[in-house]
């Protein structure tokens, strides 16, 4: 029998096609062997199978930890979409490798959707299809481009401020703002004060605000340390200075107190949840008037052209503690800066050209941080001016004459 099977292969392979057939082999397990021992796969007689996904998909991620995506195949091609709510931001179509294909680096599509549209939170569907049919994957993604350690993102969608400051130095007339994920309904925010009174003993003063959400959506409100020193003053009918406050909404909490430092300076800054907020530190500041320009020799004299004039701006702050050096972090890389002092209406946007950044983790350490700014706007700045108490009111005398 050996020797006949030596002369006739084929008639071997056909028995052991006919004893695989018998047994129903999968597809891609139905490998059949010739004399030659040469492995080869007979698609013509493969079984399909459905298309399934091996990676298990939470329902909330932030960005930065969004899985690669791992499916089983027996097509030789996938097709994928990826939609936030209706908007299709990604497809393509993907080639098996062994009958898997992969999803690799969703973080910088989702990112990518989420910064061009000023997005905090994206609802994410995933649509696969091969010819054996399709899958649909959905979660939740909230924007984060610094790596989450020990954080849980169902959690914090629920139960936080979009803020890694949750307790922060303000100064009265910096525009603070805090922004959070609303469940539709109607909601209660809680601001608890502590202001000092004319005669200088300090009390406490507490009320409450409605805040209304149609849908579940990211919502901003602000929360100014001015407005809510007056606030307090109309409620006990007197002047107050705010010492500090807190703002609570459900389970999120934020604590803010009250500087009072003669120069403070105050910006916008888009964190690293792609939220708005402003930060205010003591720092000197100082203006330098840069000037630049291109020099040219006619005949026998030097001529300049194309000078442009610009400001730069020095800036040291005070003593700042580790909570705030990590915060100033966020402000000193933020892809978008803005000088929190309305001009003509609208936020001067700025540029950070260097800085002098040093964090120590030492328990009470501080440390100062220096940087170097300008406007994007190259055109100098008219600044307000005033003039001097008096100057047409003060009784002339013959010594100015």
């Amino acid at each position: 029998m050996q020797i006949f099977l030596r002369f006739f292969p084929s008639l071997a392979l056909f028995s052991i096609f006919h004893t695989a057939t018998q047994k129903n082999c999968a597809p891609k397990t139905a490998v059949f062997s010739c004399a030659r021992k040469k492995p080869y796969l007979c698609k013509k007689f493969s079984k399909g199978m459905a298309l399934t996904v091996s990676t298990i998909i939470e329902p909330t991620y932030f960005s930065c930890d969004v899985p690669n995506i791992t499916m089983a195949t027996t097509q030789p091609s996938v097709s994928v979409v990826i939609k936030a709510k209706s908007t299709v931001i990604f497809s393509s179509v993907y080639y098996a490798a062994r009958g898997m294909v992969t999803l690799r680096d969703l973080t910088s599509i989702i990112e990518t959707h989420c910064v061009r549209n000023g997005l905090s939170v994206a609802e994410i569907e995933i649509l696969a299809t091969d010819s054996d049919g399709s899958q649909t994957m959905t979660f939740t993604t909230i924007y984060c481009h610094y790596r989450c350690i020990a954080m849980n993102a169902s959690s914090f969608l629920t139960s936080a401020f979009f803020t890694t400051a949750t307790s922060r130095l303000t100064a009265i007339g910096c525009p603070e703002q805090l922004t959070c994920y609303l469940e539709k309904g109607t909601h209660s925010i809680k601001i608890a004060t502590m202001v000092q009174l004319p005669n200088g003993n300090i009390t406490s003063y507490d009320y409450s605000k409605r805040l209304s959400s149609a849908s579940a959506h990211v919502a901003s409100f602000s929360v100014s340390p001015e407005s809510v020193q007056q606030t307090a003053a109309q409620a006990m009918k007197m002047e107050v200075r705010l010492l500090q406050f807190s703002v609570t909404l459900g389970e999120r909490v934020c604590r803010f107190f009250v500087q009072r430092v003669p120069d403070v300076r105050c910006f916008y800054f888009w964190n690293v949840f792609n939220c708005k907020e402003a930060i205010a530190f003591p720092a000197a500041t100082v203006t330098n008037l840069e000037t630049d320009y291109s020099e040219a020799v006619i005949g026998h004299e030097f001529a300049q052209y194309d000078i442009e004039h610009a400001y730069t701006y020095e800036t040291k702050t005070g003593n700042l503690l580790s909570l705030q050096m990590s915060w100033i972090e966020q402000f000193l890389t933020s892809p978008k800066i803005l000088l929190a002092k309305a001009q003509n209406g609208a936020y001067p946007v700025v540029l950070i050209k260097d800085y002098d950044y040093e964090h120590s983790d030492a328990p009470g350490e501080a440390k100062s941080v220096e940087f170097t700014w300008k406007l994007a706007d190259k055109r100098l700045t008219l600044h307000e001016f005033e003039l001097s108490d008096g100057i047409f009111t003060a009784q002339y005398t013959e010594e100015y004459v």
